[in-house]
Formats: C-alpha cells, structure tokens, sequence
C-alpha cells in the first residue's frame, strides 16, 4: 500500500513494470520492524498492532485494473509457478497478488 499510486504512473506512461504483492493481509515490515526494535530494547514480545492489518480485505487485482494495470490473483504454489512463467512473456505492466506468502 506504500506506492500502489506508482500503477496510475505506469498505466499512464506505458510503463512495463511487474509488481508482485507478497499478500499476507498486513503490513508484515512493521511487524518485523517492530520485532526488532523491541529485541534491542530488552521489550518482550507481545501481539502486534491492529492498525498493521489491512482490513478490510483489498482486492489488488480489481485496484490495479482500476489503474489501468492488468492483475492476476495467485492462491496456490502451483498457481504462482505459472504466473511466473506468464510474467517473464508479458511485455505490458502487470500485478500479481500472491497470496501465497507466510
């Protein structure tokens, strides 16, 4: 969700860009940021802030296209596999929403 404004740009440019959202449903660098820090500073570990969620859900394939950026959804490893290889052929931008990360 950081720089998902930057589709817009390479709908409007023509610009070849392939994104690939590692979706695990919250803002995970928080988390391990977050981890961090409380290890350097002798915080013991404790449930993670709600406002890391990305709730509700996003459909990032339905926000690329209103980008005008074509996107498809991975759910299985299979299905990431395949979209790999379909990757490497496209010569247009184009989201992967792999919801296959932990």
């Amino acid at each position: 969700m950081y720089t998902i404004q930057a589709l817009h740009t390479a709908s409007r440019y023509h610009i070849t860009v392939k994104v690939v959202i590692c979706n695990n449903g919250r803002y995970s660098l928080l988390d391990n940021n977050l981890e961090v820090y409380r290890k350097e500073h002798g915080i013991l570990p404790h449930q993670q802030p709600d406002c890391f969620s990305l709730e509700p859900v996003i459909d990032f394939v339905t926000l690329a296209r209103s980008m005008g950026i074509n996107g498809i959804k991975a759910e299985t490893k299979e299905q990431a596999v395949e979209v790999a290889k379909m990757l490497v052929h496209t010569t247009e931008a184009f989201l992967v929403d792999l919801d296959t990360c932990e």
